[in-house]
């Protein structure tokens, strides 16, 4: 047996949507603008991954006109499906080696993709820009786990970085490129 089963995750997924709707149901249409992140806001396709051996995630992938929910088992380790490696570069923004981290409201951008699209970033998002040159990869979970919110991630060879194995079906990822 394994960490999970689809149909348990798919009941986790399920029992987060309804908590969540409930706690956004407390606040107006404007603050919830305000205050919530985007896949809070509206109805998003989510996809579950379940690694038998490396553990499990929960991706927002688009807008929906509801909810739906699709869980996939890999055999690739969790951050390997979710996180892109951008090169073979020893070089990245963060190692994670401790349970219940959180990441929350933050871009991880390359030099070249901030810089050709510097306007855009600088006018348009409201999260914390950290940007770095020669990177190798964004995350690495050596230890623990990681919650990833509202984290976009920039870099000019994004659409080269994800086989279709990785993609799936789905037509677009929602990084911020």
């Amino acid at each position: 047996m394994g960490i999970v089963s689809k149909k348990q995750l798919t009941e986790f997924i399920q029992a987060y949507i309804k908590r969540m709707e409930g706690h956004m149901s407390e606040y107006s249409d404007v603050d919830k603008a305000l205050i919530f992140p985007d896949y809070m806001l509206f109805p998003h396709f989510v996809q579950g991954y379940i690694s038998r051996e490396h553990g499990v995630a929960i991706e927002f992938t688009e807008k929906a006109q509801k909810w739906r929910i699709s869980v996939r088992e890999v055999k690739e380790r969790i951050k390997d499906v979710v996180i892109p490696k951008v090169a073979d570069i020893e070089r990245g923004f963060f190692i994670i080696n401790g349970s219940s981290t959180i990441l929350e409201t933050v871009n991880l951008i390359t030099k070249d993709f901030y810089v050709s699209h510097k306007d855009f970033i600088e006018t348009f998002s409201k999260a914390a820009n950290l940007i770095m040159d020669d990177v190798g990869w964004f995350l690495r979970v050596r230890r623990g786990d990681v919650k990833l919110i509202n984290v976009g991630i920039g870099c000019k060879s994004i659409q080269s970085l994800f086989t279709k194995r990785a993609l799936g079906k789905r037509k677009s990822i929602n990084f911020f490129c």
